[in-house]
């Protein structure tokens, strides 16, 4: 605008007044500069709108790729990742972890008698109730099908037993409401703990140890708790007392 200014009085041939001249400029540039300030920070702020929107979407993308559709809970994959990351841990500081693999008794057969949605019922109900029990620190995912994981940190085996068993009671007292029917679900429970310090194993052997307790907590009847073999099982009535509590 004072350049404008300037050319027009110059094409006229009027006389400038130096001073009206440098109060325009000044004006002027006032003016342009304001403009483009304000032009300026509404790019900034609708880019840091757009990096907001931008960064919600990801963690929600994240939260997505991470937890069950269906339970609300974790899944494999953050199992997977929350695992290694407490295996680390205990060998870095020497503390005891456990994990504890949980699977549905019979399953297939309320599937098979009251239909798959049924079978989602009973899914939630077991998730919130294994969720529920957790404590803080803990982590409780989906394994798979009807098969749950449960990672206790600074939990022993002696520890991780009673917490089993706990939930396990708890599994078998609370009925299950469906459409047209009242379900009693049972589950059967396999528990390994991770040696502290150098010697804990890796992810897959400690679950495939929780996995090989739990068959066995089906073969001799299913709705019970099995330790693996080289852990020392807890006296049952220091289970009952751990139970009550």
């Amino acid at each position: 605008m004072p350049l404008g200014l300037l050319v027009y009085a110059l094409l006229v041939d009027r006389d400038i007044d130096p001073l009206q001249l440098f109060l325009v400029m000044v004006t002027g540039g006032v003016v342009g500069l304001g403009t483009l300030g304000y032009t300026l920070g509404k790019k900034e702020d609708q880019l840091g709108a757009q990096n907001l929107a931008l960064r919600a979407l990801s963690d929600r993308l994240a939260a997505l790729s991470t937890t069950d559709p269906l339970t609300g809970i974790p899944n494999r994959r953050a199992l997977d990742e929350h695992l290694a990351d407490e295996l680390a841990r205990a060998r870095r500081y020497g503390t005891p972890l456990a994990v504890v693999m949980v699977d549905l008794d019979h399953f297939k057969r309320f599937n098979d008698k009251y239909g798959h949605a049924a079978g989602d019922s009973v899914l939630r109900h077991v998730a919130q109730t294994l969720d529920a029990e957790k404590r803080r620190g803990d982590t409780v995912a989906r394994y798979g099908g009807e098969e749950f994981v449960a990672i206790l940190s600074h939990a022993d085996a002696a520890a991780a037993q009673i917490w089993a068993e706990r939930v396990r009671a708890r599994l078998a007292n609370t009925a299950v409401e469906v459409t047209d029917a009242v379900l009693r679900v049972t589950a059967s429970f396999g528990i390994a703990a991770a040696t502290s310090g150098d010697k804990a194993p890796a992810s897959e052997d400690l679950l495939a140890a929780a996995d090989r307790a739990l068959y066995q907590a089906k073969a001799k009847g299913r709705n019970r708790v099995m330790v693996a073999p080289n852990e020392s099982p807890t006296p049952p009535a220091a289970i009952r007392a751990g139970v009550a509590s």
